[in-house]
This record gives structure tokens, sequence and C-alpha cells, in this order.
């Protein structure tokens, strides 16, 4: 993404924010994908670092760091710069919410919003329950950052129309801005790498504006990707969305992969075969993983002549079969 690109993209988000009480420069904690263990080291980009967040006033938190003897670390970011809003993965909000509810503690943030993984309804509860008043989840991705907002009464999203051009692909391969089918979308404002007719992968719903509400367009409903929440050998969940962070860090070229967890300490990572994945790729990210989950952690890989596709038709990345139960039981037979 261009600089210009995302700083429209921002001043798309403030727009939409601001009818929750943000306005533009109001202090704001970030839950979200983070640098991975790629920290800058030299002094240039320490201060490159900490000259980016105290301008935008934006304070990014990694949400795969999230564990309970960092909390106190976060707390002081919140004190220090008077933070009431919060913004990132639906998955790291609940972490956090968790995290505070295992400590005794409550926040009071005016608002938090959630993007990247869908936000249950359970999962929105807790949040408002331990971190904020409002929680609103909002539609974006890597590629092109701020595609849909919700207003405080509403369903739908609104797309921000001055910012990216919406369509939809349907099944007898027609193409719309209405209609239930495959999202097709076109940047308006990246000079770098112009994206048009980008196919993301997620299926939507398309509506003409309501104008009694908003002049933009909306998405009426949403069937985007599900990351599952993964667990560390210390019982702590972790938003399953690192995969594809973890994937990227290393450099690793896989056509399509999949991480499944079904126990605690055990991690399968699927892919399809190719002569560019080599020993060092699996070990970097066997490597990444026990950082991540627990040195302990096993990891196992595995070719595969395919991956399946949800009804949706779309891969899932990241895959848990770990329940409530389990994690009780396991916290039972493990404690520290």
């Amino acid at each position: 993404l261009s600089k210009e690109a995302v700083d429209y993209a921002i001043a798309c988000e403030v727009r939409a924010f601001h009818d929750f009480g943000y306005k533009l420069g109001s202090p704001m904690l970030i839950l979200s994908g983070g640098q991975m263990g790629v920290i800058p080291t030299t002094l240039k980009g320490k201060i490159s670092d900490f000259v980016s967040a105290w301008c935008n006033n934006r304070y990014l938190f990694p949400a795969f760091e999230l564990e309970s003897n960092k909390i106190d670390q976060i707390l002081h970011i919140i004190k220090k710069y008077n933070i009431r809003f919060g913004m990132g993965y639906s998955s790291a909000w609940l972490t956090f919410a968790e995290l505070l509810e295992q400590k005794g503690l409550k926040l009071q943030f005016s608002a938090v919003f959630a993007t990247a993984e869908p936000l249950f309804d359970t999962w929105a509860e807790k949040i408002r329950e331990f971190v904020a008043h409002k929680v609103v989840d909002f539609y974006g991705s890597a590629e092109i950052t701020a595609l849909g907002f919700k207003k405080p009464d509403g369903d739908c999203y609104y797309v921000p129309d001055d910012h990216v051009y919406l369509e939809v692909l349907h099944e007898d391969g027609s193409i719309s801005q209405q209609g239930k089918g495959e999202l097709l979308i076109t940047n308006l404002d990246s000079c770098v790498m112009p994206l048009i007719r980008y196919r993301n992968g997620d299926e939507v719903e398309l509506g003409t504006p309501d104008l009694s509400q908003s002049p933009f367009s909306r998405i009426l409903k949403l069937w985007g990707r599900s990351f599952d929440r993964f667990y560390r050998t210390d019982g702590q969940a972790v938003s399953g969305a690192f995969v594809s962070h973890l994937v990227l860090v290393t450099k690793t070229p896989f056509t399509q992969f999949q991480m499944v967890q079904s126990e605690i300490g055990q991690i399968e990572v699927r892919y399809l075969p190719s002569p560019l994945v080599k020993n060092d790729h699996l070990f970097a990210i066997e490597k990444t993983l026990k950082r991540l989950l627990g040195i302990n952690t096993n990891v196992f890989f595995s070719e595969v002549s395919e991956l399946p596709k949800t009804p949706a038709g779309k891969r899932r990345f990241a895959v848990s079969h770990i329940t409530e139960k389990q994690v009780s039981c396991y916290l039972q037979t493990n404690k520290p």
C-alpha cells in the first residue's frame, strides 16, 4: 500500500469511528499482527517506530504476545497515554478481556473496533463487560483496508465508496454492484499497486445506498474469513490469524497450507508439495510456532494432495478442534 492509500484508509476509519465518539488524534490501543518477532534492532528503526506511534497516537501491542505477564505493561501504556479506544483482531480483544477477568480488573474504554475475524455475540458480551462500553466490528483486509463500517444502530456495513469500488461476481459469471456473490475489490487511491477487481475470497451480498441512513453503498451480509483460536501450553488462547503472518515472515512459498490443532501442545502443518519449500522454511516455522505456543509444542508437517474447502468455498488457514472442556481438563492436569 502507498502512503497515500494508508492515509486515506485511516481517514475513512476516523470518519466512521466518529459516530462512536472517536476523534482524529484520539489515543488508541491496537491489538493486531505486529512484527511476529521482527523487532527493529537499529537505533534508527526504534526511533522510527516510536515517532510513528507518537504522531498517530496509535499504540500497537502484538496480538500474538498477549499473556498474563504482559497485562501490566499494556495497562501502563493505557494509563500513560489516557487511551479510551481500541482496535484490532476480535479474538485478541476477547483474550485481553479474559486476562483482565482473571486478574479481577475492568476497563472503561469508550469503544473497541474489532476486525479481521467474525465478532461473535458471546465475544462481544465479554469485551463489553471487561473492556469497553461499545464493541463494533468493521470490515477490512490486509491488502485493502477500510472496506465497510457499521453505524451505532445498524447491522449492515457501509462502504467508503470514495476509497473502494465493490462489485460481486455471480455464479453465472456476471458482475454487478448488488446481489450475492464473490467480492471484487477495486481500490481508488493506491498508486503503488492498484488492485482492480481483486478477489479476496470473501462472499458478500451488496445493496444499494439507504439514503435515509447514509449515501454510501452497503454490504448486507458477509461470509468472511474465519480463524479459530489456538491454545498455548499454558492454556492461554491466541488468535489463529497468526498463521498467515507466520508464513509471510518466514518467507515460506506455500501454494496452499493449513495449520490444525487437535490437542494442546501439538500442531500439524498441512501443505501441498512444492520443490520451493525447503527444510529451512519448515525449521523456521517450527521455531516460531514453539515461541508463540510454548517451547514444548510438538510440530508435525504433512504433505497432502488437497486441502478441504468450507461450504462457502473458502479454505481455512487455521483450524482448532480444542473445546473449552479440553482446556479445563488440560489446566487441571498441567497446573503451573
